[in-house]
């Protein structure tokens, strides 16, 4: 036995009336306006890289335009790609939902068909102006700064104050401590440049100095060309040639031009021989220290004091 559902037939009506409950279950079979919103996603492809996705566009916008405005507008890349389900869909790189977002309300879309999907709709960023905080007074590394402050200080008051004393071999810019026989100070630079120029060293300063020249190279020079290699083997030999002078060195490390520097400050009797620009720089704020270089494939001298008759 069939149980009848009264709420849809009944049964005590007359053929041919129409019956009242029809029009009430014809208005339930009618589907329910559904009300069109714009999605925006975001999508992660891989490690940090995000992409932005837009769909349900209104008709009256043209996806192709969009997506050239939003390349212009937002300086990245997009596509355009067709969905069965969805239609079709706008793609951007990074994540610009925030930008997107603001750009369709301008236009016209309601803010309210906007739905902007992921963690708290964009991510909002601040200005580092908001951000920014003031350390506290009493924080220990505003004293550590300034206790350096006045270290450096009295450092700079210390080097200000301390004056080099002249030698006592100066007369104002001429070193009287000069005099034949030479002794010439190479450095590495000098002899690599003289093998170079096919320059054989003593014979090569007698001819410039027009006296006996006495090539003297510290242990410094030496261990820089042992650390060049076999490539500098030759230059090596030469440097280890006899009637080279050795000076020990009692400093620690193995910088030749620091080496040189105190030295000369210290003996103002020695002519330096280098091709070192730098080095040539620091020698020339030495008083009364002459500078050999080569020029032309030859050696040049420079500032040698003329010695002259003595009387």
């Amino acid at each position: 036995m069939s149980i009848q559902n009264l709420a849809s037939y009944d049964p005590f009506a007359d053929v041919g009336e129409e019956s009242p409950i029809e029009p009430v279950a014809e208005e339930k079979k009618k589907p329910a306006q559904v009300q069109n919103y714009v999605h925006i996603r975001i999508q992660q492809r891989n490690g940090r890289k995000t992409l932005t996705t837009l769909q349900g566009l209104p008709k009256e916008y043209d996806p192709k335009k969009l997506l050239k405005a939003f390349k212009k507008e937002f300086a990245c890349n997009g596509t355009l790609v067709d969905d069965e389900e969805l239609g079709q869909v706008i793609q951007l790189q990074g994540d610009q939902r925030q930008k997107i977002s603001m750009f369709l309300i301008e236009e016209g879309v309601p803010k309210q068909d906007v739905k902007v999907h992921g963690r708290q709709g964009f991510k909002r960023v601040r200005k580092f102006g908001e951000v920014k905080r003031l350390m506290n007074p009493n924080d220990n590394r505003l004293k550590n700064s300034k206790e350096l402050a006045v270290a450096e200080a009295k450092k700079t008051e210390e080097k200000k104050r301390r004056v080099e004393l002249a030698a006592s071999s100066m007369f104002f810019q001429h070193n009287m401590a000069l005099g034949p026989p030479y002794h010439v100070i190479v450095d590495t630079n000098f002899i690599n440049f003289s093998l170079q120029n096919k320059i054989e060293l003593v014979q090569g300063m007698m001819d410039c100095l027009y006296a006996k020249a006495t090539p003297c190279i510290t242990t410094c020079v030496i261990s820089e060309l042992e650390k060049l290699g076999p490539k500098y083997r030759v230059a090596l030999r030469v440097a280890r040639d006899p009637r080279f002078k050795r000076l020990e060195c009692t400093h620690k490390g193995s910088y030749a031009d620091d080496c040189i520097i105190e030295r000369i400050k210290s003996h103002k009797c020695y002519i330096v021989a280098t091709c070192d620009r730098e080095l040539r720089r620091r020698v020339r704020q030495v008083p009364g220290i002459p500078l050999m270089y080569i020029a032309r494939h030859r050696y040049r001298i420079e500032r040698l004091p003329d010695q002259g008759n003595q009387t």
